[in-house]
């Protein structure tokens, strides 16, 4: 792996999100996908209608 600016920082911010309970990541998931979510334009969360 190539050496970068900010990777131990990285390797420690990314360390720190998988000791975060796998709930709590799906409602961050559920929360970033949901129609008020900042992604929620996409329709990703819902299947689309036929």
């Amino acid at each position: 792996m190539a050496d970068f600016r900010g990777r131990g920082a990285l390797i420690v911010a990314l360390n720190a999100l998988m000791g975060l309970p796998s709930v709590v990541v799906g409602v961050l998931v559920y929360l970033a996908l949901s129609r008020s979510g900042p992604f929620g334009s996409y329709g990703l969360l819902f299947s689309p209608r036929r």
